[in-house]
């Protein structure tokens, strides 16, 4: 489901990137006037997707080192996730 939902926001920002011509991408104001409204929308999916991306990567991660190890069990997981956590 995190899969799917990180491509539908991909595929979202690809469509907004592609259909503007003389807008400079990285100026927030200038994608606030092109989106409208639906500027609080494409914020909250994109903040999504960068969280999603966090726990994704982090919990892919910590199963291939601790799998790698030999130590993969819940316990040794939530370990390995919590040293992470406040870097």
């Amino acid at each position: 489901m995190g899969a799917i939902v990180t491509e539908l926001v991909i595929v979202f920002s690809e469509i907004v990137g592609s259909t503007i011509h003389d807008i400079d991408p990285t100026d927030p104001v200038q994608l606030m006037d092109i989106l409208g409204t639906f500027h609080f929308v494409f914020g909250f999916l994109l903040i999504s997707a960068g969280f999603l991306t966090l726990i994704v990567v982090s919990l892919s991660s910590a199963w291939g080192v601790l799998e790698a190890l030999d130590r993969y069990t819940y316990k040794n997981t939530v370990k390995f996730l919590l040293s992470r956590s406040p870097p």
